[in-house]
C-alpha cells in the first residue's frame, strides 16, 4: 500500500514529549501547594481519558473490526465510574462520612481489579464478535454489585489510620502487576492484529500501570513520594491509551477502528495491480471509479479511464445487452459470463468475458464492481474451430454424397445385368443384391440431406426404404397393404446401416414369400424405443402362409435369413419368431454400445 503521509520535522517528533515532561513537571509541582489539587487533576484526567475511549468504542461498535478495543471500551465506563468515586472520596472533600483512606482505597482497588481484568479478558475478542449490550449490561451489575458491597461493609478494609495499608491492599496490587503482566503476553500474542504503534502504546500504558501499582503497594500514607510516583505513572498510562486509541482512530482510522479493512484493501490493491483480468468499479451513473492497471493491454493508462462513463469503451453493437447488463446489475443481480467486445486505444475490438455484482454499503446498492478477461485469443480459437468442423462437415457431406452415387451405380448396373439375363433364378438373385445396396445408399441420402451427419433418423429412412420395396417387387405387392407403426427413432449410423439391411431382408422375405400365387395380404412392421433401457425392437409381421412346418430358420440355407443373423450379431442383438397366423420376425438391441 502507498503511503502518502509526509515526513514529520524533527521538531514535531521532539515536541510532544518536551510538552508532556513539562506536564509533569507542572504536576509535580502542584503538591507543593495542594496534594489534593494534584490527586484531583490526574483522576479527572485519567476519568475524561476513560470516559472518551467508551464513547469512541461504542459510536464506532458497527465499523469496529477488532473487538478487543470495544471490549475494552466498555469497560472503560465501569473504570471511570470507580475512579470518579474514588476521587471525591479522597481525604479532603468532605463529601463522603468518616473522610478517611479506607474508602478511596477500598474504590481504588476495585477500579484496578475491573481494569486489569478487562484487559486479561480483552485479547479474547480480537477475533471474537462481541454482544456490546450484554457485555454492557454485565460491567453495569459488576459495578453496582462493587458498590453496594464497598458501601455496605462486606469489601475488605484496604488502609487503616494509624497503621497504614492492611494486607489485602498489598497482596491485591501484586495480584492485580500479575494480572497486567498476563494481558501484555496476550497483548502480544494478538499483535499480528494490531498497528505497530497502537501496539506499542498499548503495551506502554499495561507496564505503566503495573509500575504504578506497584508503587501504590509500598505508601505509608496518602501524601507519601510512593503515591506520587504511582499517580504519575498513572497519568502516564492514560496518555498512552489516550493516544493509543482516541488519537489514532481520529486521526488514522484504518490504523485502529478498520485495522482488517485497511489489510483487505492491501490484499486487494496487490490482486488488482498483478492481474492479468481488470478489475474495476463503476459509481450508480455508470461513471468508472476505480481501474486497476491490467488497462493498459487495451492502450489505455488508468487515469485515462476513472471518471469515464464505461460506455465509451464499449462497440456499438454491444452497447444495448452492456446497458441492459449494468441496469440489472444495479437492480442487485449477479451476471456472469457476459461477453463484450472494448474499444481499445488504436481503434480495434478485443474480446471479453465480464463478471460483475452489486456493490453495496450498508445495504444500499452505490455502484457495481466486476473483473473483465480478454478472451480474443479464446474467440479467435473457437472460429477457426467452427470453420475447420464447417469444412469437414462439407467434406463429409460430400463423402456421403458420393457414396451414394457410387452405390446407384452399383445398384443400377446389377439392375441392368440382371435384366439382360434369361434365367429368372440368377435375375432374382442380382435383384436382391441390387436392392441390399439400395438400402445402404438410401443411408448415405438421407445422412446427406440430414443437418446431422452422425445421426439417422430411421422412421423416415423406414418408410423411404419400404416404399422402394414395394415399387421394385411390382405385381408381388400390388395386392399387399403395408403398415408402418414406427416411433420416431433417430438412430447412430453405426446402427443405422446393419438396421436397414435386416429391414429390406426381411420385408422383401415377406413379399416374396408370404402369399403365393399373388394372394393379398399386409405386412406390419413396427419399430419401438424404450427409453429406460435404451433399446430399440424392430418387428416384421405378415399374415400369409407363414413358415414352413418344421423348418429350423436359424439353419437355412436363405441368403437373407443368415444376413439377418449376421447383422442382429453386428448389433449384440437378438432374432426371435413369433407364433400365431403369417410369420414374424423380431430383432432386439441395445443402443449402449453405440456413440450418438
Amino acid at each position: 500500500m502507498v503511503n502518502n503521509a509526509k515526513p514529520r520535522s524533527l521538531v514535531q517528533i521532539i515536541l510532544p514529549y518536551v510538552l508532556f515532561a513539562l506536564v509533569v513537571i507542572g504536576l509535580s509541582l502542584s503538591t507543593l501547594y495542594s496534594y489534593l489539587f494534584f490527586h484531583s487533576l490526574i483522576e479527572a484526567v485519567c476519568v475524561v481519558v476513560t470516559l472518551t475511549v467508551f464513547a469512541l468504542a461504542w459510536n464506532s461498535r458497527k465499523l469496529l473490526d477488532n473487538h478487543y478495543i470495544l471490549f475494552l471500551g466498555i469497560s472503560f465506563l465501569s473504570s471511570a465510574a470507580f475512579e470518579l468515586v474514588h476521587m471525591l472520596a479522597f481525604k479532603g472533600y468532605g463529601i463522603f462520612p468518616g473522610d478517611g483512606a479506607n474508602l478511596p482505597t477500598q474504590l481504588w482497588v476495585a477500579f484496578r481489579y475491573v481494569f486489569s481484568l478487562s484487559y486479561l479478558i480483552a485479547p479474547a475478542f480480537c477475533t471474537r464478535r462481541l454482544n456490546a449490550a450484554a457485555t454492557l449490561t454485565v460491567f453495569t451489575l459488576i459495578t453496582a454489585l462493587l458498590f453496594a458491597a464497598i458501601f455496605f461493609g462486606y469489601f475488605p478494609d484496604c488502609y487503616i489510620e494509624g497503621e497504614g495499608l492492611t494486607p489485602f491492599k498489598v497482596i491485591s496490587e501484586y495480584i492485580i502487576i500479575v494480572i497486567l503482566l498476563s494481558a501484555l503476553g496476550l497483548l502480544f500474542r494478538k499483535r499480528n492484529l494490531f498497528d505497530r504503534l497502537v501496539l506499542r502504546m498499548l503495551a506502554f500504558s499495561i507496564i505503566s500501570a503495573a509500575v504504578a501499582d506497584a508503587a501504590f503497594s509500598q505508601y505509608q500514607h496518602v501524601w507519601g513520594p510512593a503515591n506520587l510516583v504511582g499517580h504519575l505513572c498513572l497519568f502516564l498510562s492514560a496518555v498512552l491509551i489516550y493516544w493509543a486509541i482516541v488519537v489514532t482512530g481520529i486521526e488514522r482510522p484504518m490504523a485502529l477502528i478498520f485495522r482488517n479493512l485497511e489489510k483487505s484493501e492491501e490484499r486487494f490493491r496487490l490482486i488488482a495491480e498483478t492481474s492479468g483480468d481488470v478489475i474495476f468499479q463503476l459509481d450508480v451513473a455508470g461513471k468508472v471509479v476505480f481501474c486497476s492497471h491490467a488497462v493498459v493491454q487495451y492502450g489505455y493508462s488508468v487515469t485515462d479511464v476513472v471518471g469515464k462513463d464505461f460506455s465509451t469503451y464499449i462497440a456499438d453493437d454491444d452497447l444495448e445487452p452492456a446497458v441492459s447488463a449494468f441496469k440489472r446489475v444495479i437492480d442487485g443481480e449477479r451476471i456472469n459470463s457476459l461477453e463484450l467486445r472494448l474499444l481499445s486505444a488504436d481503434g480495434t475490438f478485443s474480446h471479453v468475458e465480464i463478471n460483475v455484482a452489486p456493490l453495496s454499503v450498508n445495504d444500499s446498492i452505490i455502484g457495481l464492481q466486476g473483473i473483465s478477461r480478454d478472451v480474443t485469443g479464446r474467440k479467435q480459437s473457437e472460429e477457426q474451430i467452427k470453420a475447420s468442423l464447417a469444412e469437414k462437415e462439407v467434406m463429409l457431406r460430400e463423402i456421403h454424397h458420393r457414396v451414394k452415387n457410387n452405390l446407384q451405380v452399383i445398384s443400377s448396373l446389377v439392375s441392368l445385368q440382371a435384366d439382360s439375363l434369361t434365367d429368372d433364378r440368377i435375375r432374382q438373385e442380382l435383384n436382391e443384391v441390387r436392392d441390399r445396396i439400395r438400402s445402404m445408399a438410401l443411408v448415405h441420402e438421407k445422412l446427406y440431406q440430414s443437418s446431422n451427419l452422425q445421426q439417422l433418423n430411421f422412421a423416415d429412412y423406414s418408410a423411404s426404404l419400404l416404399q422402394y420395396l414395394w415399387r421394385s417387387h411390382g405385381a408381388l405387392a400390388e395386392k399387399v397393404r403395408l403398415n408402418l407403426v414406427v416411433a420416431p427413432v433417430v438412430l447412430p449410423i453405426e446402427a443405422a446401416v446393419p438396421c436397414g439391411l435386416i429391414l429390406n431382408e426381411l420385408a422383401g422375405n415377406a413379399l416374396k414369400h408370404a402369399f403365393p400365387g399373388n394372394v393379398g395380404g399386409e405386412v406390419t412392421v413396427g419399430l419401438d424405443y424404450d427409453p429406460a433401457n435404451d433399446a430399440i425392437r424392430l418387428r416384421v409381421h405378415d399374415n400369409g402362409v407363414g413358415l414352413p412346418s418344421g423348418l429350423d430358420w436359424r439353419q437355412s440355407s436363405s441368403l437373407g435369413l443368415r444376413l439377418v443373423q449376421i447383422l442382429a450379431g453386428q448389433l449384440h442383438g437378438t432374432v426371435a419368431t413369433g407364433t400365431g397366423s403369417g410369420s414374424e420376425f423380431t430383432v432386439a438391441f441395445s443402443l449402449k454400445g453405440f456413440q450418438a
